[in-house]
Formats: structure tokens, C-alpha cells, sequence
């Protein structure tokens, strides 16, 4: 067990997205097209109310006790009007319905808090800078770098003498390199200590719920002390976007209270599959596909007692049907401001799916304390899909988006590590409502086999689709079929594939989601930057990790039929064809010699929706009735003997 820093942030809000063959919901977009929850998070368990010592809700404006400045690159004051934090009231101008103003704000909402009603305040670096206006950097009336720094005047805590105590608020934050900190002073600002970064490990772009509360565990020094002080500070050489706070409090600290943490870089909760870290994380999968996968947590203890016969859980749902619980091994004691870890806390056995559905996966930490009863269990949910022929990485959420317009990006991919042989016969995109018609998408696939990671085109295309975005299609999900390179079904073999989605803006910006509920490693999840080559993200940022590139294999209830459609043979069909193709209700085959033929036609799923057999003659022609059908992308596939043709038919 190591010693960390005893922060903890909540963070509870709700949203996620749409998409085919899974639940639909409703995507809840931030500022910017960042940032959505993605789970059910209770990330504390405490009961008991402590002695509160001292608050503030800036009912009054920002007290008169307080100093509020920004400091420029050199440390000096900037004392142009407005150059400072700023307070809302419901008078002012903005008032409290009103957060950001600056140029990258969207859609600039304020904070969520108990007293949000009556004032909050804000440090609006964005504004700061830009003036509110998108590119027009250094205008602003205090342009970075710049740091805003809010100190409250001296606070009495000789009542908690000998007692443990702690800092709580709620706050609001979006980031794009600033820093997030707070820190103490037990001597009326002659020495200041103990400083903690808030944010530290909020990814480039991303923001908080607007409802996050924060709680520090203060130092020993400030119990006790008449002449406590707090500063709050964010800036930094490049700053941006925001910091609004509200209902700050200091209260005895719980004695039993943990919570999930990062820890050193490892994320709260991991996904394991096939017992190997380094492989990707499918919140999506089909049965054909499904592999087992351990859970591990990270658990930080913050309250005043220690924790004892301490162990992870993890609960596995199927709709309201619990499916079996997987455990850690029990850890005798964990000491307050100790962490238990991913090597602590993780499972002894995996879980591994056997029937499609919609599984809930709950992360459950209890002690001899913690227990249900004493005081109530620390959870955290997340949802999982088993389905018949859908696969992807992302676990149905929408974190964010990331696409052209942003830093060179052309192209994001996603790895499939393939346990079976597979056919693809189509991919789907969830889109950012930030997308454009006419923006261009085009699908490739590569073996990781040989990836060249400096190129472009890093290796031989082994399939291939286009896509042009129309007026409907922003914020949806749309399927984009793909052929090989004769036109028919591709069949990838057991094996890793990059699924790239290359992208356009020369008519038209195109952004995908992307899901950051889990961390993905390694090449998992990659960009291509243009000129440059493949990355796997941006430096602390979640903005790439798993980008909603789903694949559309052979439908597990027909896996084995499926896969024999288009097989090529040692001597392929000749003679046959197909016509009209475009058609809008009929395909006529004909037949250049006599024999025996099954024909199906296959949808982009995999499925077969018409079947037949013929026995023709030379010259015959068979007519086949497609008005059953719903416009689309099909395949036909004819088979006699040992020969087979597959032939990709348009219906409109």
C-alpha cells in the first residue's frame, strides 16, 4: 500500500448516446461536444454529520475580506477592471444563469450547486483571453498566461482543535493545460503549505460535471489555528477554460468514507480481457467474439478510521437476473490516507458471457464498516453489450468527439482482436451533432500485421466503403457497407485488425464519438494527424480512447452458414449475372449453362432475408422479387457444387 493524495472529487451527472441494436438514449453533449457521464457512480459511503466550522455560498457577492487578483507571466497584478475572478449574483450582469463567456464556451452554463440561486463564482480564463470571440487570442482584458488568485481573509478554527477536518465544495471546471489549485495557510498568509492540484489528472478538453463536488482532507497545522487561510489559484502558461465554484464548507471528516482513485496513471476501475491488460476493451461484443474478462479497482481511503477485511466485488447483471459475483482476496487493513490497488483489488476469476443481452457490470468495495448496514457500499456501474453481430470498443457512451478540424486529424482507428474468423459486412459510425453535410467518410481495414505507423496508408487495404454525411445525419448513427477488393464480403481470419474511418472536411466537418470510459492502451485506439503519422492520443487527454467504429460481423444464430457465403474456390462461378443492378424491386439472374443453384441474398448483417434453388438451363433467366426488401446494400450469393459467386446488388 502506498500513501497518495487524499483528493476526492465527485463527479455525478447523466447522459449517453444512441445507437443500432442497442438501448437508445439520449445524447447529453457539454461545452465544446465534451464530456458525458458514463455510469452510475456512488463513490463514498458515509452517514455520519460532522461539526461544520466555517462556510460560504457567496450569497453576498465575494467577501469584502477577501483578496481577488490575477497575476501576469511575471507575478505582477493586473489591474485592468474585471481582471480577477468574477461573482454572479442574481443581479449582476451576467447573472447566475449565465457560466463561461468566452470564445470557446458553446453553450456557456453555469454551475449546478445547492445555493447556485444566489451566487457563485468564476475565474473565466477563456473569457479572460479571447473577449468572447473563437481565434481571437489576446484581446481579452487579461490574455495568458495569466493566474487567478482568490484568498479568503483568515478563518477561526480553534473548535477543531485535535480533530481531523476537511474542505468541501462544489465545482465546475473545463481544461485545457491550466492548472486547478488549492492551498493552505495556518498563519494568517505569512507561509503557505500543503498545495494540492485539483484537476491534475483532467484529460486536454475536458470538463467536470457541473454538479462535482470536491473534498480535501486539510492539514494537521489548521486545526486548531485562529488564523487559518485558504487560496484557490488556476492559470498557467496557456490557462483556459474555466474554474466556478460554490458552497464552500470546512467540517470534521467522516471517519468511514473511501473512494475510487487513479493510481499512478491506472484507472480507477479496469477491464481486463483474456487476462492481458494491453488488449483492447470491447464494451460491445458479439457471442461469436466474447471473451472472458477480470475487473480490478484502485480505492483510496480518505476517512479518519481505517478500514478493515477489505475486498472487491463485482457484480454481473443480466437485466434483473444476477449472472454470478467475482471477488478479490480480502486485505486485513487499509490505514487512513493508504490506497489499495490494482494488485490488491482485483478478481480471482473472469466472467464470460454465454447469451446476448444487456449486462450490468457493478464494482462493489465493502470492510467490516462498509458492509451495507453500518454504512452503505461503495459502487460504481457500467453496462456491457452481448450481441448477435455487433462489435466495438466503446461501451455506448458519449464522452466526446474527435475529427476534422482538430489538430490536422484525418483518420481515427479502432483494433479487433478476432478470436474467430469473421465476415465483414458493414461498419457503423455514431456522429457528433457537430458534423456537416457533405463531410466525406471513407472505411478501410488493415491487418496490425506490418502497420506502418508513418504512413498514410499503412498497409494493404483489405476492404473498403464511402460515405457522404446528408442534413439527417449529424448526431445519428449511420452504417457504412464495405466490399474487398473483387467486390465481394471481406473474410478476415483469426487475428488484429485496424477498422480506420478516414475523414474529409473538404465540403463538410465530420466527427465520430468517442468513449472514454475506459482507458484504452497501447495502439488500441489510433489518429493520423496529416503529414505527420499514427497516434494513439494526445498527451493526459481522454479525447481518443475508444471512437464509436463498430463492426457488423456473421450473426452468431447463423455464424456457420454465414461464413460460407462467398467462400472464393479453386475454380470460381463463371456464366452467371445479374441485372438490373441498381434495381428498385426485381433481379433478373441468367444462367449460361445448365445445372443446379442455391441463391441467397444476404443483408449487411449478415442474415439471409430470400433463398432459392433453380434448376436451369442454358440461357434461362430467373426472376427474383426484392419488393420485400428495404432499400440498401445486399448480397447475392449463387452456389453450384463446388463453385460460388458473389455478386453485391443495390436495392432503392
Amino acid at each position: 500500500m502506498k500513501k497518495i493524495t487524499n483528493l476526492v472529487l465527485f463527479t455525478l451527472a447523466s447522459g449517453a448516446m444512441m445507437a443500432q441494436s442497442l438501448p437508445k438514449l439520449e445524447p447529453t453533449p457539454m461545452k465544446g461536444d465534451h464530456g458525458v457521464s458514463r455510469h452510475v457512480n456512488q463513490t463514498t459511503a458515509s452517514k455520519q454529520a460532522g461539526t461544520t466550522y466555517w462556510s460560504e455560498d457567496f450569497g453576498s457577492g465575494i467577501p469584502a475580506g477577501w483578496t481577488n487578483q490575477v497575476l501576469d507571466a511575471t507575478g505582477n497584478v493586473n489591474t485592468a477592471a474585471g481582471a480577477e475572478w468574477e461573482y454572479r449574483g442574481p443581479s449582476t450582469t451576467p447573472d447566475v444563469s449565465e457560466g463561461s463567456r468566452g470564445g470557446y464556451a458553446s453553450a456557456g452554463d453555469p454551475i449546478v450547486s445547492t445555493t447556485a440561486a444566489n451566487g457563485f463564482v468564476i475565474f473565466d480564463s477563456d473569457f479572460l483571453d479571447t473577449d468572447g470571440t473563437a481565434g481571437a487570442f489576446g484581446t481579452g482584458v487579461a490574455p495568458t498566461p495569466h493566474t487567478g488568485v482568490l484568498t479568503t481573509d483568515t478563518i477561526d478554527l480553534t473548535a477543531a482543535a485535535g480533530n481531523q477536518i476537511e474542505l468541501l465544495f462544489t465545482s465546475y471546471a473545463r481544461k485545457f493545460t491550466a492548472d486547478f489549485e488549492i492551498t493552505f495557510s495556518a498563519d494568517g498568509g505569512l507561509t503557505w503549505t500543503d498545495t494540492v492540484n485539483v484537476y491534475e489528472n483532467l484529460g486536454v478538453n475536458s470538463s467536470t460535471a457541473n454538479d462535482s463536488r470536491v473534498r480535501y482532507k486539510l492539514p494537521a497545522s489548521l486545526a486548531g489555528s485562529q488564523y487559518a487561510m485558504i487560496r484557490f489559484l488556476m492559470g498557467g502558461s496557456d490557462a483556459f477554460y474555466f474554474w466556478m465554484m460554490d458552497d464552500l464548507s470546512i467540517e470534521d471528516l467522516p471517519s468511514h468514507i473511501v473512494n475510487w482513485t487513479v493510481y499512478n496513471g491506472a484507472p480507477a476501475h479496469d477491464w481486463i480481457s483474456n487476462g492481458d491488460g494491453g488488449e483492447p476493451k470491447y464494451g460491445i461484443t458479439t457471442l461469436k467474439q466474447v471473451r472472458p474478462v477480470g475487473f480490478d479497482s484502485n480505492v483510496h481511503n480518505y476517512g479518519a478510521a481505517a478500514q478493515t477485511n477489505c475486498k472487491l466485488e463485482v457484480e454481473v447483471w443480466n437485466g434483473t437476473t444476477l449472472l454470478t459475483t467475482l471477488s478479490s482476496n480480502t486485505v486485513a487493513t487499509l490505514a487512513t490516507g493508504d490506497t489499495l490497488t490494482y494488485n490488491d483489488l482485483v478478481t480471482s476469476t473472469d466472467f464470460t458471457a454465454s447469451a446476448e443481452g444487456t449486462h450490468t457490470i457493478v464494482y462493489k468495495f465493502s470492510s467490516d464498516s462498509i458492509n451495507g448496514v453500518n454504512y452503505p457500499y461503495v459502487t460504481d456501474t457500467f453496462t456491457y453489450y452481448v450481441t448477435d453481430s455487433l462489435m466495438s470498443q466503446d461501451f455506448n457512451v458519449f464522452s466526446n468527439s474527435i475529427g476534422t478540424d482538430m489538430s490536422g486529424i484525418q483518420a481515427v482507428a479502432s483494433k479487433f482482436q478476432l478470436e474467430n474468423d469473421e465476415r465483414l459486412f458493414s461498419v457503423d459510425l455514431r456522429l457528433s451533432t457537430v458534423s456537416q453535410a457533405g463531410g466525406f467518410i471513407e472505411i478501410e481495414v488493415y491487418d496490425t500485421a506490418g502497420f506502418d505507423y508513418s504512413a498514410a496508408t499503412p498497409g494493404t487495404n483489405l476492404a473498403y466503403g464511402s460515405y457522404t454525411l446528408t442534413s439527417g445525419d449529424p448526431g445519428t448513427t449511420i452504417n457504412i457497407p464495405v466490399a474487398d477488393a473483387n467486390n465481394g464480403i471481406p473474410y478476415l481470419t483469426t487475428g488484429a485488425y485496424f477498422i480506420v474511418a478516414r475523414m474529409s472536411n473538404a465540403n463538410g466537418e465530420v466527427r465520430i464519438a468517442n468513449d472514454a470510459t475506459f482507458p484504452q492502451t497501447g495502439d488500441n485506439s489510433l489518429m493520423y494527424i496529416g503529414g505527420a503519422q499514427w497516434y494513439s492520443g494526445f498527451n493526459n487527454s481522454t479525447t481518443l480512447e475508444s471512437p464509436h467504429i463498430r463492426a457488423i460481423f456473421c450473426p452468431a444464430a447463423s455464424a456457420a452458414m454465414c461464413m460460407q457465403v462467398g467462400i472464393e474456390e479453386e475454380t470460381a462461378l463463371t456464366g452467371v449475372s445479374a441485372y438490373p443492378n441498381p434495381t428498385n424491386g426485381f433481379v433478373n439472374v441468367s444462367f449460361a449453362e445448365q445445372g443446379s443453384y442455391d441463391m441467397s441474398i444476404i443483408n449487411m448483417v449478415g442474415q439471409t432475408v430470400i433463398s432459392n434453388s433453380v434448376k436451369a438451363t442454358a440461357g434461362s433467366v430467373e426472376r427474383v422479387d426484392l419488393t420485400s426488401l428495404t432499400p440498401g446494400v445486399y448480397f447475392l450469393n449463387i452456389k453450384s457444387g463446388e463453385k460460388v459467386g458473389t455478386y453485391k446488388l443495390t436495392v432503392q
